[in-house]
């Protein structure tokens, strides 16, 4: 799904729901100050959140026109690994040259050892084993996604406010301690903050 009011529309075989446009809408309106550079997608169980970040994608390779250059790693619980790429797929489907973006990721040690383009959905039950300095050093350094989106967010938790106190297992999850190093450009060896990060879930948390 492009811009709406450029008449461009779906070419997949399920229509968007409103509230699925609505937000695709807003993730378009002009930016403000730096950019859209983060978003919470909060929406009920049911009402399409993959679906939705399916759509912001497939807006943004259109934009593009091209895949060079397009890296997002989509981290998920790792029961729901294979089923979120299936939806992904569905909307992303021949959106570049008839070609498949939307891959698994079996070993996330082994994530950025080949190629990055694409899509890339990822447990992030395996992604948070690897938040120590001693277990980096197992990952491939200079990996670089331009989007990062972290699915069931609610997971990445603190009893308390974290500001000013450095982040250990003891005050916040290990899942917290993931997501932040990951959008902080901190959790691989010569790595960067993404351009843009989404963040899903349906549950109330702080």
């Amino acid at each position: 799904l492009a811009n709406l009011s450029s008449g461009r529309l779906s070419t997949t075989d399920k229509d968007p729901f409103p509230h699925q446009l609505a937000l695709l809408q807003y993730v378009k309106k002009p930016p403000r100050h730096n950019g859209l550079r983060r978003i919470l997608i909060a929406d009920e169980v049911g009402l399409g959140k993959t679906i939705e970040v399916g759509l912001i994608l497939r807006d943004i390779l259109l934009a593009r026109g091209q895949l060079e250059g397009f890296r997002c790693l989509y981290l998920t619980s790792g029961g729901l690994v294979d089923d979120a790429a299936e939806k992904l797929r569905d909307v992303l489907s021949g959106i570049i040259d008839g070609n498949s973006l939307v891959d698994t990721v079996r070993s996330f040690r082994d994530y950025g050892s080949g190629n990055t383009l694409g899509v890339h959905v990822a447990s992030m039950h395996a992604a948070r084993l690897y938040v120590t300095d001693s277990r980096k050093k197992q990952l491939p350094p200079g990996i670089r996604p331009q989007i990062i989106i972290i699915d069931e967010c609610h997971h990445a938790a603190s009893d308390g406010d974290l500001a000013g106190v450095e982040v250990c297992r003891q005050v916040a999850t290990q899942t917290y301690m993931a997501a932040k190093q990951l959008l902080s450009g901190e959790f691989w060896v010569d790595s960067e903050a993404p351009q843009l990060a989404i963040l899903m879930s349906a549950t109330p948390f702080r």
